[in-house]
């Protein structure tokens, strides 16, 4: 029995992923599969951690510039409203690559991460 209101949610990647990883390790011999999840990590705990700060300049290397805006009108919004949302006890619980597209231009590979964390608001006035 589950009780900690999570879903346990059964993820498969997308049927040619191996395929397209093996084409990006041929053009890219230095290519890793587990570095690349180890800076996908990396880069989800920056993320966490700047919107805990209410930064978000501490991420800009690891989100678009939509993102970018996005979250900093919602920070703004947390400011205005005076208060402050909390992350303890985050850990990231799985990483595996999903799904992976490549061009003549671009390679792209999606992770599916599950972490979990005490999420909460907080006054921001004390």
């Amino acid at each position: 029995m589950n009780t900690d209101n999570s879903e346990d949610i059964a993820i498969s990647p997308a049927g040619n992923v191996s395929e397209i990883l093996d084409s990006i390790k041929a053009r890219d011999p230095g290519f890793n599969e587990q570095q690349f999840l180890d800076r996908a990590s990396t880069a989800f705990f920056k993320v966490q951690n700047a919107w805990c700060d209410r930064d978000m300049n501490k991420a800009r290397a690891y989100i678009s510039d939509n993102v970018l805006r996005r979250f900093s009108l919602q920070l703004e919004e947390h400011k205005r409203n005076k208060v402050a949302n909390k992350l303890e006890e985050l850990s990231l619980d799985n990483t595996s690559i999903m799904e992976a597209n490549t061009d003549e231009n671009f390679d792209t590979i999606s992770v599916w991460m599950t972490a979990t964390a005490k999420d909460y608001m907080v006054s921001a006035e004390t």
